[in-house]
């Protein structure tokens, strides 16, 4: 009887722990190390969702960013030199894994929507954004930004 209370007692033990809680551990491990940002894009969204403008950024063989994630700081690296970018925080909402990121002149939060071994997604959306067009500044009220990143 007495390995019976036993076998409930740790049953009822690991069943109370949240699962998300379980697999939050991985997130931090996964997004260690060095990842080459292979596509940065910012898009203007109307207010039906569809695309109206996009800002790719130039990224090329010789000028793609690596970044070195580790210890809660991102650095940039270039020929082989670490130098500080940001800090971050990684922190759960719901489902969601949320990367904020900051140094002195930036602060800005990013959903990590894809990692796995080999491959990182970062997305953030704002409810609003402006951007230049023949001259003329339009604003619409969706910008999505989205970073990919591979090892």
């Amino acid at each position: 009887m007495k390995s019976y209370v036993a076998l409930f007692l740790t049953l009822l033990l690991i069943t109370s722990c949240d699962k998300d809680e379980l697999a939050f551990t991985k997130p931090y491990e996964h997004i260690q190390g060095q990842w080459q940002i292979t596509s940065d894009k910012v898009e203007f969204h109307d207010a039906s969702g569809a695309l109206v403008h996009e800002l790719p950024h130039d990224i090329t063989t010789n000028n793609t960013p690596t970044l070195d994630i580790s210890d809660f700081i991102i650095h940039r690296v270039k020929a082989q030199v670490k130098t500080y970018w940001w800090a971050y925080s990684l922190s759960q909402q719901g489902k969601k894994v949320i990367i904020a990121a900051r140094d002195s002149n930036w602060n800005t939060r990013f959903e990590i929507t894809e990692l796995t071994d080999k491959k990182m997604t970062w997305q953030s959306e704002a409810t609003t954004g402006s951007y230049l067009d023949n001259g003329v500044i339009l604003t619409v009220p969706k910008v999505v930004t989205v970073i990919k990143f591979e090892r």
